[in-house]
């Protein structure tokens, strides 16, 4: 496959990242370029029709998607999370041990990750209470505000973006 004409935007200096506002992936990769100060170009995209550029760079179809200015894709989580706090960690999140971090994230790909699924799409998990699920979902969202200095309307917000 050739590379869409648009697979980097304008300004290639900058990190393009496809992202999707509500899947939690993309979020925590959000929130470390929003606290690392990594200035991307924002690409919202619709999972459901997703743009060729991100395939291209990424064929398994799923967000967040990084990819850099000298072509290198980094399409997990986490390890868009360990890029941009290599770059700049002012938060010391690498260093974790002490913080409950990893206790963290595996709430988040598990408990977490199991309501949120039932509350969005409570059609595909026979006996789903969709606002039981989304009332387990909060509790842990209210357990990430508590614990940052900054809150989740801001991972979205204020991240340095250029919209494309």
């Amino acid at each position: 496959m050739n590379a869409p004409d648009n697979h980097l935007p304008n300004d290639a200096s900058f990190p393009v990242l496809y992202s999707f506002r509500r899947c939690p992936y993309a979020i925590r990769a959000r929130m470390a370029l929003r606290v690392a100060e990594i200035t991307v170009t924002l690409r919202e995209v619709d999972l459901a029709n997703l743009p060729d550029e991100m395939l291209f760079h990424s064929p398994k179809g799923s967000v967040p998607v990084l990819v850099l200015p000298d072509h290198q894709v980094i399409d997990e989580s986490l390890e868009i999370m360990k890029w941009a706090l290599g770059k700049n960690d002012p938060t010391e999140w690498l260093k974790t041990e002490s913080t409950g971090a990893h206790e963290l994230i595996a709430a988040n790909d598990g408990e977490f990750k199991h309501h949120l699924d039932r509350y969005k799409y409570p059609e595909w998990y026979e006996g789903a209470v969709k606002k039981e699920h989304r009332t387990q979902a909060e509790r842990f969202l209210s357990t990430l505000e508590t614990r940052r200095s900054f809150s989740l309307h801001q991972i979205y917000h204020d991240l340095p973006v250029i919209r494309a």
